[in-house]
C-alpha cells in the first residue's frame, strides 16, 4: 500500500485532494493547527502538527521526519 502525506489539511482544498486519491492508500495529514481545530482530520490514518513553513529549517525537518517515519 502506498503512503501519501497531505500538507495543509486545514485548507479548503483538502476535500478535493482526498476525493482524488485512491481508497487503498495510507493517508497522513499535517497542519500548523492542532487536530481539534480541523474538520475532516478523521479521514486520515495519522495526523501530525507541524511548525509554520516560515521557519524553513523546522518545517523541513518535520516533513522529512514524518516521511522517514512513515515510509512516504
Amino acid at each position: 500500500m502506498k503512503t501519501v502525506l497531505v500538507t495543509a489539511i486545514g485548507s479548503a482544498t483538502v476535500d478535493a485532494v482526498l476525493s482524488s486519491l485512491k481508497r487503498n492508500v495510507n493517508l497522513i495529514g499535517c497542519d500548523i493547527y492542532p487536530r481539534h481545530y480541523l474538520t475532516g482530520v478523521d479521514s486520515f490514518n495519522k495526523f501530525y502538527n507541524v511548525p509554520l513553513a516560515i521557519d524553513v529549517k523546522a518545517y523541513t525537518k518535520a516533513i522529512f521526519d514524518i516521511c522517514t517515519q512513515n515510509n512516504v
